[in-house]
Order: C-alpha cells, then structure tokens, then sequence
C-alpha cells in the first residue's frame, strides 16, 4: 500500500506572439514624411495627389468630400512615401563603429550556439552579451556627457542649448511604460481583463475631459451688446488657409486617418484648393465632419503608481485637417476677444480662452 498516486495529464502549449489591441491594429502606420524634404519625391507626391482628386470627382456632402481627399492622401501617401522606419538614437549612430563588430561577434556566438549546443559555445555567447552590455552602457555615459557639456558651453536660454536639452529629453523615450496591463477601478479592485480596463479607461477620461461649463447668467446679461460683425459669417478663404497651415506645426501626430501636417503643407495647390472647397461645404452645411470631432485619447505616465487612472494624463489625438478648420475659427474669434475683453484680459488670456473653445473635440 502506498500514499502515492500517479497523475495523467494532457499539455497543450501555444507558442504564438500574443495579438495586439484591436484599437492599436486599426491605427495606421505614419507615413515616412521625412522624405517630402527631398525635390523629386515631393514633385511625385503632389503629381500623384492632383491625379488622384481629379479621378475624384466633387461630392455633394461634406463627408462624402471628406473621405475622398482623406482616400486620395492615404492612398498616395502608402505609395509614395511608404512607411516610416524606425530611426536609431543618436548615442547609437555615434558609437556604433565601435559597437557594431561586438554585437556581429554576439551574433555569430548565439548562432553557433544554437548549431553546437555545447557548453564552451554557450559561455562564449554569455561572454559576448556581457561585452555588448558592458559597451553600450559605456557609450550611453559618454555621449550623455559630452551633451552635458555642449548644453552648458551654448549661451544661455539660446536655440542650441534647447536643442542639447531635447537630445537628453529623447534618449528616455520608452523608459517608461505605455501601457499597463492592470488598473483599479473606483473602488479600488484590480482589473485584469481587456474589456474591463477599456471601460475604466472610457470612464476615467469621460470623467476627466467632459466637464460642463459654469457661467453666470446674469454677468452675461449685464454686458454691453456690440454691433453683428456680418463678415464673420462668410465662408473660409484662401488667405486664412494659408495663414492656418503657416501656423501648423509639423512633426506632430495626425488622428485617427494617418494624415500628418507635412502631407498637406506638401500637397500642392489642387490639394489646397480641394481642402478649401471642403471647408466651405462644411461651412454652408453648418456642422462640422464627423471625423474631425472624434479624438483619439492617447494616455502618457505621470510619477506614481500607474495602476492608477490619475497617474496618467491624455493628449488628445485631432485630424490635421479639422485643426486647420478650428485654427480658421480661432483667428476669427480671437479678433473677437481682444475687442470685447477689457485691456487687463486682452493679453494670452484671450488666446487661451479663444484656443481652447476651438480646438477642443466636443465645440467642433
């Protein structure tokens, strides 16, 4: 007799990478628009752009406008442009004569290793991952300090020495992470689940960005009624449009249809014309496209714990060409502000409140 008993078991192991997020599998991939700089690239991006609008005829609505121009940029962006590759840091370009033959040399030991099998070529492998390591870190320090020093030589609050700063700033990227996969809900009970975090995220900033304004009706009753500026209501210009894409900055994320600043500033003049024939139909039919209301709420870590919503804080995600739309806006009621509010509020507190009611995703 024994107290043994013995256990037949099935084991079914998957070894498949895991699936991303369904909403990081539908987000496109920026388009390589580093390559606009270059004269050629930039002439077969706008001839492929006027090409395609003109296969496009007008659409009568607004939306329908709007995923024309929007299909025609994608399109043309894919195959002109391509993809945007991944840049390496700039302490690797600089050191990496130096680490290139070492991380080669850890590369035959690990193949070699996997062939042999063998104990000798498993430590020459482990020794070439402590060499990599040893030098990358060696490299990191070095290049950290020789930044350091430019920052300090540059004169003081001066172009260069931002920039020093923003090199520093870059080699962090990544330390910290961008996703979490457990958060807690108000009570304070962990979620593990996929659909759980995605609706505590959906009521976290639901919370946080939708928040009902508070006014005074009888301060609003109390101020002095101005004469109906009837130019305000005519449709957007070819000036404003100019004067909006001026003003936009580049090197920004684009929104939920991969459109980046440079992919219109570098569209040509039938593309800008197509966009202003958009605005206008916008305008006349009185409300703004759907697209260009939505946002994409991306969360960035904060100090703290990151199980918690409060430790993050979201940066809307807009539409390059509904940014351009509520930049129009923003001029036109920035005039507006600087007549209406006293001398003591006519300063940045009117760009901030006039910035604001504009480019918020709920005011368009």
């Amino acid at each position: 007799f024994t107290d043994h008993h013995m256990v037949r078991a099935k084991l079914s192991l998957d070894m498949s990478k895991p699936r991303r997020s369904q909403v990081q599998a539908d987000r496109p991939r920026p388009a390589a628009v580093e390559l606009l700089g270059q004269v050629d690239t930039r002439r077969a991006f706008q001839d492929r752009i006027t090409a395609g609008l003109q296969q496009q005829a007008g659409r009568p609505t607004a939306e329908g406008e709007w995923e024309a121009v929007r299909d025609c940029m994608c399109e043309v962006a894919g195959d002109v442009l391509g993809v945007r590759k991944r840049v390496q840091p700039d302490w690797f370009l600089d050191a990496r004569p130096t680490l290139q033959p070492l991380i080669d040399a850890k590369n035959s030991a690990n193949n070699e290793m996997l062939q042999k099998k063998t104990r000798a070529s498993r430590k020459k492998f482990r020794v070439g991952q402590r060499a990599v390591a040893k030098a990358v870190r060696q490299a990191k320090e070095e290049w950290i300090e020789a930044v350091s020093l430019e920052a300090e030589r540059c004169p003081a609050g001066g172009g260069a020495q931002w920039k020093a700063i923003k090199k520093l700033q870059c080699l962090h990227v990544g330390r910290r992470p961008a996703s979490v996969s457990a958060i807690l809900d108000v009570d304070g009970n962990l979620l593990t689940e996929a659909t759980p975090i995605q609706n505590r995220w959906f009521q976290h900033f639901g919370t946080v960005l939708n928040v009902e304004s508070q006014f005074d009706a009888e301060v609003l009753a109390r101020l002095p009624d101005t004469p109906a500026r009837l130019e305000l209501d005519d449709p957007p210009t070819e000036w404003e449009l100019q004067t909006a894409m001026k003003a936009m900055k580049t090197g920004k994320s684009g929104g939920e249809s991969g459109i980046l600043p440079e992919m219109v500033i570098c569209g040509g003049e039938a593309l800008h014309a197509r966009i202003l024939g958009l605005m206008q139909l916008v305008w006349l039919e009185a409300r703004a496209v759907s697209a260009w209301r939505d946002a994409i709420v991306v969360p960035i870590p904060k100090k703290g714990n990151l199980n918690v919503c409060d430790n993050w804080r979201g940066i809307s995600l807009l539409d390059v060409v509904g940014k351009l739309f509520a930049r129009i806006l923003q001029d036109r009621l920035q005039d507006i502000a600087e007549d209406v509010l006293p001398d003591s509020q006519c300063g940045s507190a009117g760009v901030v409140v006039v910035r604001t009611w504009c480019l918020s995703p709920a005011s368009l």
